[in-house]
């Protein structure tokens, strides 16, 4: 941490692992619901286009197709989930191992910045010793 930044404008170490778990988790939902979407086989018609102008419509298609089906996909979330662990376990595990790592590697980093730059403990003050007044007689 840099020490010109304030430090509410610092995210900590589990905000970001949490942050990257769960896009990880919408980049799984995205791919689970296109796989179970595509299953009949749809493809994309590019007859009668250059290579070149081709390649730019099927990227465009392919990524329109992934955000749509993402989307329209939600209402059959049981469907998907139960075809993903049926059909395409491939998918599941890869999802699952990506999961992992992102909070493995989180936890690694918290051990990491702890070991670094140890926590600090706060200075007490010094309490002076209450003292008997004794008057001279």
């Amino acid at each position: 941490m840099s020490e010109d930044a304030p430090v509410a404008a610092n995210w900590s170490i589990p905000q970001v692992t949490i942050g990257v778990s769960i896009v990880a988790a919408i980049l799984f939902w995205c791919c689970a619901a296109s796989a179970y979407a595509s299953r009949d086989g749809n493809p994309i018609d590019l007859r009668g286009l250059r290579p070149r102008a081709a390649s730019r419509a099927f990227a465009v298609q392919m990524v329109g197709n992934f955000a749509w089906h993402s989307v329209a996909q939600i209402p059959s979330a049981p469907w998907v989930i139960g075809y993903v662990m049926t059909e395409r376990r491939g998918l599941l595990i890869g999802g699952l191992v990506v999961e992992a790592l992102i909070i493995t590697g989180g936890m690694g980093l918290q051990m990491l910045e702890r070991r670094i730059d140890p926590p600090r403990k706060k200075k007490r003050k010094r309490r002076k010793i209450a003292m008997p007044v004794v008057e001279p007689d």
